[in-house]
């Protein structure tokens, strides 16, 4: 269980954030979890196709694999799973 919470400034922007409540170590050895970045213009492959990135990218990355569980992109976007 995650607990996030929104707080919106005077001028309106918007600031999110969460707690990563799990019942597990995501970075212990097993997990194998780690801050990973990609650059704009990287080109991902995928199991059954490859897509190169819009914006650059980083994020909470699971045993090496294109699974984040949070991540913002150079645009703001941020999202989770």
């Amino acid at each position: 269980m995650c607990t996030s919470i929104a707080i919106e400034a005077v001028n309106h922007d918007v600031f999110w954030g969460r707690t990563m409540d799990f019942s597990f170590d995501p970075f212990k050895p097993s997990a194998d979890s780690k801050i990973t970045a990609y650059p704009q213009g990287y080109t991902l492959k995928g199991l059954q196709q490859k897509w190169t990135t819009k914006y650059a990218f980083a994020g909470v990355n699971v045993n090496d694999s294109l699974f984040f569980n949070d991540g913002i992109n150079s645009a703001g976007i941020v999202g989770d799973a």
